[in-house]
């Protein structure tokens, strides 16, 4: 019966979305953490109905349904293009640039898509492609230990032209003994970083629309900052600070510690290996932090509207329905913090 109940609570929230892997594995674990609270609920409240216990757990969740929808937008996300350039020709671009003296390379993307990875010489290597009508061409500033790629920006009346919709694509290397920073902004496009190892690196990311996916990485530092889409990282290892306005953070195989921040959407952390304090902070969504079952640290969790978890033996200072706090044993190195105001939080 209770079984029944959550299916048809759930029901309208699934409603109309694509059931990718993730969102099948994210179905049944709220589907889990719904059958635990509701359980909880009438344990507390011998009065409380199933389907009152059901309703009442599910509210607390949040919006889950436009957290769901992002889920599946996030896979939608199709692999990084690769680029036949063809030089010479007006928009398309392949040239090298000198690494030495260089402590900062920015790319001003506005509307392109964008990938990095690295570089089989000790050199920058730059390829661009273009499709469509553009104001200007790609601009290539070097002053002062600085190296500037500017991407230019579509010419409005290209977006209603019959096949000329425009797009471009540049394409970075970048050498693997770069200590500088480097920085990418863009208005709308994607972001692919692949096999990217350069320890001394400090890579800085801002982007209005569009999504972010980081795989097989090693940074000094990453900074993200995004106001509207999903950021996905896979197997890096990094300082991260990482800030997402509007979407899904996910991230796998992480090795390192830091900041991961949003206003509304879904934030889980897989760690591989955990290297200092990590501090996770959402407004509205609900926050999953997996940690290595090795691994000793404090942790302190909790959420000002919605259900906290903590799933690891240890020593409780406080354990409440909203908030946990406590160390794993006695010989805790590092802090571990997850907080939101409007949503659950889960520490396992």
């Amino acid at each position: 019966m209770m079984n029944e109940i959550i299916e048809q609570a759930l029901a309208p929230v699934f409603a109309g979305v694509k059931r990718t892997d993730e969102v099948n594995d994210f179905y049944d674990e709220v589907r889990a953490d719904l059958a635990e609270a509701a359980q909880d609920k009438m344990a507390t409240n011998a009065m409380l109905s199933q389907e009152a216990a059901v309703k009442a757990a599910l509210t607390e969740m949040g919006d889950l349904h436009e957290a769901v929808k992002m889920m599946a937008d996030d896979e939608t996300l199709t692999p990084a293009p690769q680029i036949e350039p063809i030089t010479g020709k007006p928009g398309n671009v392949e040239l090298t640039v000198e690494a030495a003296g260089l402590r900062k390379v920015k790319i001003d993307g506005h509307y392109t898509d964008v990938r990095l990875t690295m570089s089989e010489t000790a050199e920058f290597t730059v390829k661009t492609m273009q499709r469509g009508y553009f104001n200007g061409e790609v601009a290539f500033k070097t002053t002062d230990g600085q190296l500037k790629i500017t991407m230019p920006e579509p010419k409005k009346w290209s977006f209603v032209v019959p096949f000329a919709h425009p797009h471009q694509t540049i394409e970075l290397g970048v050498p693997a003994e770069f200590a500088g920073e480097l920085m990418v902004e863009t208005k709308a496009g994607n972001v692919w970083i692949e096999n990217l190892v350069t320890p001394a690196l400090t890579l800085v990311l801002e982007a209005k629309t569009g999504n972010v996916r980081i795989a097989d990485a090693e940074m000094h530092l990453t900074r993200v900052k995004m106001k509207a889409g999903n950021l996905h990282m896979d197997n890096v290892t990094t300082e991260f600070e990482t800030d997402v306005k509007s979407g899904n953070t996910k991230v796998v195989a992480a090795k390192g510690f830091g900041q991961l921040a949003g206003q509304s959407g879904n934030l889980t952390v897989d760690w591989d290996e955990l290297q200092g304090d990590v501090h996770l902070r959402l407004r509205s969504g609900n926050i999953k932090n997996v940690l290595p079952q090795t691994a000793s640290f404090k942790f302190d969790a909790q959420s000002e509207s919605g259900v906290v978890k903590v799933k690891r033996d240890g020593e409780f200072d406080v354990k409440t329905m909203s908030y946990v706090k406590g160390e794993t044993d006695g010989h805790a190195e590092y802090l571990v913090k997850a907080q939101v105001k409007s949503g659950n939080v889960k520490m396992m």
